[in-house]
């Protein structure tokens, strides 16, 4: 649901659609609302991750904190990705230090619009709070497919999901059947999203890089092309690392968040000039000097400038020990140009 009114911050949405014609681009970050902010470290002494995961207020609040902090040019909602999975069963518990585990049992069968919204309701009545209150757009996000079904058949974090890449092996159609089964239930999540007001939503594909190139094409074609078809509105992706950029071309996804390690100038030249762009500034920069901050954020800022579908973000979510004081003057730095 588009903006109305002169009071609301369009920088955003002027960039999702090719028309962002100020001196400066929008500015946003993954994880803005996090460990680093001692707002967010309060409310966690009081509560679980997942208390504030499935509690609408609490929802609302946290999401709402980095806006009020640092001014923000878009929200995205405070959710986790591996809450989806939940709708199939699974059991999921975090551990400070340790991370997501999941405990499945029997086999993935698909699910229905039905259950999505009764587990997940509290997300979507906080995007449908958050978008009466909020003054800037409101971003939705989900986990995609390959990225979900690493985290559920290994049953934690990790940075090479054996278990998973070992059924791929073993028996690539059971692995597409359930890629299959995620993506559906995927595709519903960001309907849900996008019909309590979200503006837009981005797909999470973290450890797409893992998969082999002998399947990266079928998983494209199979999986995401079909999500991208698939919903309603602006869909962002984002990969943590991806060795061949244009791998992003098949990908009919509105835009892209980069990496470090891709230049936007060369990421503009072979996705096009009317895909919008995200990233690509390192999130470990924000560790250090605030004056090197500056530098280093007027540097990318300006050298897309005048690119009218830009936004500022990080390569991959902000740290838990980033300087308050560093991101403060990140923002201030785009506003000022």
């Amino acid at each position: 649901m588009p903006f109305e009114g002169a009071s609301m911050n369009k920088h955003f949405l002027d960039a999702l659609s090719n028309e962002n014609f100020s001196s400066r681009p929008p500015v946003w970050l993954m994880r803005q609302a996090g460990r680093y902010m001692h707002e967010y470290q309060a409310i966690r002494k009081k509560h679980t991750f997942l208390d504030l995961c499935y509690n609408e207020e609490l929802i609302c609040k946290v999401t709402k904190m980095p806006i009020d902090a640092f001014g923000f040019d878009a929200a995205i909602v405070f959710s986790d990705i591996l809450l989806l999975l939940e709708v199939f069963g699974v059991k999921l518990s975090f551990t400070e230090g340790v991370g997501p585990r999941l405990y499945s049992e029997g086999i993935l069968r698909a699910i229905d619009k039905e259950q999505i919204h009764k587990k997940l309701s509290p997300v979507y009545n906080a995007c449908r709070l958050l978008k009466e209150d909020l003054s800037v757009p409101l971003i939705g996000f989900a986990g995609a497919p390959f990225t979900l079904l690493c985290y559920l058949i290994d049953g934690k974090s990790s940075t090479h999901f054996s278990k998973a890449l070992t059924l791929l092996e073993k028996s690539r159609e059971e692995f597409f059947r359930q890629l299959i089964l995620v993506k559906d239930a995927v595709i519903l999540h960001i309907h849900a999203q996008f019909e309590a007001g979200c503006d837009a939503v981005q797909l999470f594909d973290t450890w797409m890089n893992l998969l082999p190139k002998a399947v990266i094409d079928e998983y494209i074609d199979t999986i995401l092309v079909d999500i991208c078809k698939n919903v309603t509105g602006p869909l962002l992706f984002f990969s943590k690392s991806i060795s061949d950029i244009s791998i992003l071309q098949k990908i009919p996804a509105q835009g892209f968040s980069l990496p470090a390690n891709y230049a936007l100038t060369d990421a503009r030249r072979v996705l096009g000039k009317d895909v919008v762009l995200q990233g690509n500034f390192a999130p470990e920069l924000l560790l250090e000097d605030s004056s090197f901050v500056v530098e280093q954020v007027k540097k990318i800022a300006q050298t897309m400038q005048h690119d009218p579908s830009y936004i500022f973000n990080l390569a991959h979510g902000i740290l838990p020990n980033t300087p308050r004081k560093n991101v403060e003057m990140l923002v201030q730095t785009i506003k000022n140009l």
